[in-house]
């Protein structure tokens, strides 16, 4: 499908077809609709108001009580079913019920710093309260805490789920050099500092899809590869061009590029040009 705003109204086409299926009229001028990942919901925007549609049934319709303070992202569920609505100035993250029409809510959360878990069983939180960065961890079948437990971050710039759903990777602002992984639990499997004093910090951090290694990109352009297990760094790429470190890490992880690991303490150094 295709959908089309035109003032108030939300227009739905059939891609192959180019004819009209649904047509909807909201409480207001739409500033943003946001599909359910199934494709069978949408989340239509008006204001400080949320109104929701299914593309199944004409009929079905949920409107999300006002939100005073307005709403800065609104994001699926990988199931579809709970619509999560991060409002202004990160007071408040709340979770929505589609099926029972219910919320939940989430105190101080860091900005967008929210994601689920591979397996879509899990969804972290970062908070900050009292100076202080806090990682919670809920079960999203039933929504009950699973975790709650303090960071050692100045100021957490971002965290991703490792493709196991078991651990997470939580990483500092620019003028810090430490990333952290940790299980479940709360348990710290094992910290790494950048020793660049030029690093100006991580940039991006992606695991491999086994889970064995983390790469970690810096504003220096430059790539280190990390073995999970023992925290050790076993390579480290230097990049001229940082417009082009996205597309190494996808490169570099998609394929699976086979790593010429070293018994020796020296780390092997690869930089490649990419200006040409």
């Amino acid at each position: 499908y295709q959908r089309r705003v035109r003032g108030a109204k939300v227009i739905i086409h059939d891609v192959e077809t180019l004819q009209m299926v649904q047509t909807w009229v909201c409480c207001g001028p739409v500033r943003e609709v946001v599909w359910s990942p199934d494709s069978k919901y949408i989340a239509s925007v008006s204001g400080n108001k949320i109104q929701l549609w299914s593309m199944s049934d004409s009929t079905w319709r949920s409107t999300i009580p006002d939100t005073d303070d307005g709403v800065e992202q609104v994001v699926f569920s990988p199931c579809g079913r709970y619509l999560l609505l991060l409002h202004e100035f990160s007071l408040l993250l709340t979770i929505w019920s589609l099926e029972f029409a219910t919320q939940m809510f989430i105190k101080n959360p860091k900005g967008s710093l929210f994601k689920f878990s591979k397996s879509e069983k899990y969804l972290a939180v970062i908070e900050r309260s009292e100076c202080n960065d806090w990682m919670v961890i809920f079960d999203t079948k039933s929504w009950k805490l699973i975790n709650h437990f303090k960071l050692p971050t100045v100021d957490a710039a971002g965290f991703e789920w490792g493709p196991s759903s078991s651990e997470v990777c939580v990483w500092d602002h620019a003028f810090e050099h430490q990333l952290y992984i940790y299980y479940l639990d709360g348990t710290l499997a094992f910290t790494h500092e950048v020793t660049n004093p030029i690093s100006m910090g991580l940039q991006v951090v992606s695991w491999s899809p086994s889970g064995q290694y983390l790469a970690v990109g810096t504003h220096t352009h430059t790539v280190y590869i990390l073995n999970t297990s023992n925290g050790k760094v076993e390579e480290i790429y230097c990049l001229s061009n940082s417009f082009y470190l996205p597309l190494f890490f996808s490169l570099y992880l998609c394929l699976s590029l086979s790593l010429s690991l070293s018994c020796s303490l020296a780390i092997p150094v690869l930089c490649v040009d990419t200006t040409a």
